[in-house]
């Protein structure tokens, strides 16, 4: 069973000169202690409610909890130098599964070598090697000829994930589904926005792709055609659609960072030419080029001696920008601000050379909580661990019919329950008044809210 509202698996970060930074604590605390080198890519998991490390990666090697290799974590087909080179993915309804998907390098990218140029995906086991967990399944080839562009989202069903990727000469959006039943091979095609191609050593390949915190816009940038191209997203069934090109001022160049703030009404811009390093707040709240352009904000200008890297938004609502030839990250305090509002800070943050990358996950979708009729109103602590139920015999005999949660020895249904199938479709949903009856025996995935939080796990029907 899974509670949203304690969501801690993005709450250790691993990346650049062996830095690890917690969000365990306010404000969060750095060490040196990890076992990874990473010049660009990189992705790190921990447990959903206490926030301790499971494991990291760069992209080739892997390391678990006590930042030791796992004893198979070497070898996969991604690159350190490679923007958004890897991403953890949880298995859906498996807690002690992920892949690691994993994109390569692109020709004469920081004098990477690459390997395949290709999307790859591994499996970490977590019941592997006495509990610390080793790389399953390595290097399994999904496509070659790929951007280094890649992001993750939650189906809009939340029982599936997205794996969201951008083809190497072409204008081809890719979104991989991932469910319970394993991978899809064969993507969800967009055909829009420009070209992915060119520049000197194909360096247009190179550039951060977000996905918006609700899961609704993509940003997307391409170093050398300095570009900054937003779309929306349908995260039902992974689609790229609605373009739009924010034309940007011809002296910004090498655009490479970017991301969404907390209420994905805001996007910023970073780009990464030394010493000419820009930073832009740009508006999103009318999907309209000339508003979006109109709107923009420089936080950083010329000649403050940086160099910016990758952004990435943390689990305290703050954007984080790495700069690349400081031992520093700036930070962005409040991202859901306008212009100067937003509260930008200059080397907010020491660490140890943070080089380019900062780690990118799956983000949990924007939730909202359950506004319950005053007459219906439990207090929160009245049933702090509600039981719910892992087996249904909706057979009528008058015991164990419907899904029946216990609290403090009372039963209570929840009237949002919607079931779904091994595929992610949907089976059943109680605001429909669906039955039970009808499903096939077998095992579901269920997610409901009760007491203002949402839940999610696995029921078995047996008539």
């Amino acid at each position: 069973m899974l509670n949203f509202a304690q969501d801690k698996t993005f709450n250790n970060w691993h990346f650049g000169s062996n830095n690890i930074m917690s969000f365990n604590t306010t404000p969060p605390s750095v060490s040196n202690n990890s076992g990874m080198y990473s010049v660009e890519s990189c992705s790190s998991i921990s447990d959903t409610l206490l926030g301790n490390t499971l494991f990291y990666t760069n992209g080739v090697d892997v390391f678990d909890r006590a930042n030791n290799q796992m004893p198979n974590g070497f070898g996969l087909n991604g690159h350190p130098s490679s923007t958004c080179g890897a991403l953890i993915v949880p298995f859906p309804f498996n807690p002690r599964k992920y892949y690691i998907f994993t994109v390569d390098a692109q020709v004469g990218n920081n004098g990477a070598t690459p390997t395949c140029n290709c999307l790859c995906y591994s499996v970490v086991d977590m019941n592997l090697n006495s509990g610390w967990g080793d790389v399953a399944v390595k290097n399994v080839l999904i496509r070659n000829s790929m951007t280094e562009k890649m992001a993750g989202y939650w189906h809009a069903n939340d029982s599936a994930i997205w794996v969201v990727t951008h083809e190497w000469n072409s204008n081809h959006f890719l979104s991989y589904l991932v469910t319970s039943s394993g991978v899809n091979s064969i993507p969800v095609v967009s055909a829009i926005g420009s070209v992915h191609s060119g520049g000197l050593f194909d360096e247009n390949a190179i550039g951060q792709m977000k996905i918006s915190p609700d899961g609704t816009k993509i940003a997307c940038v391409k170093k050398v055609d300095n570009t900054l191209e937003l779309f929306k997203f349908d995260n039902t069934n992974g689609t790229v659609y609605d373009s739009i090109n924010v034309l940007l001022k011809p002296y910004y160049n090498e655009t490479y960072g970017v991301e969404f703030s907390p209420n994905s009404n805001n996007v910023y811009m970073g780009t990464g030419k030394t010493n000419q390093s820009y930073l832009v707040q740009y508006n999103l709240s009318t999907w309209n080029a000339n508003t979006i352009l109109s709107s923009s904000y420089e936080l950083i200008g010329t000649n403050t001696g940086r160099s910016l890297g990758q952004l990435e938004l943390g689990p305290d609502k703050k954007i984080y920008v790495a700069n690349r030839n400081i031992n520093t990250l700036s930070v962005i305090n409040f991202p859901d601000s306008n212009s100067a509002a937003c509260g930008f800070t200059y080397d907010q943050i020491a660490v140890n050379f943070p080089n380019l990358g900062l780690p990118i996950h799956v983000p949990r979708p924007t939730r909202s909580k359950i506004v319950k009729d005053t007459t219906d109103v439990v207090p929160n602590n009245s049933c702090d661990v509600p039981i719910v139920p892992n087996i249904v015999t909706p057979n009528n005999d008058g015991t164990n019919d419907e899904f029946k949660i216990t609290c403090n020895g009372s039963f209570e249904f929840p009237e949002d329950l919607i079931i779904y199938n091994r595929w992610g479709q949907e089976v059943y949903n109680a605001k429909k008044k669906d039955s039970l009856n009808k499903l096939s025996d077998g095992t579901y995935y269920y997610l409901f809210s009760f007491h203002e939080l949402f839940y999610k796990g696995y029921v078995t029907i047996v008539h």
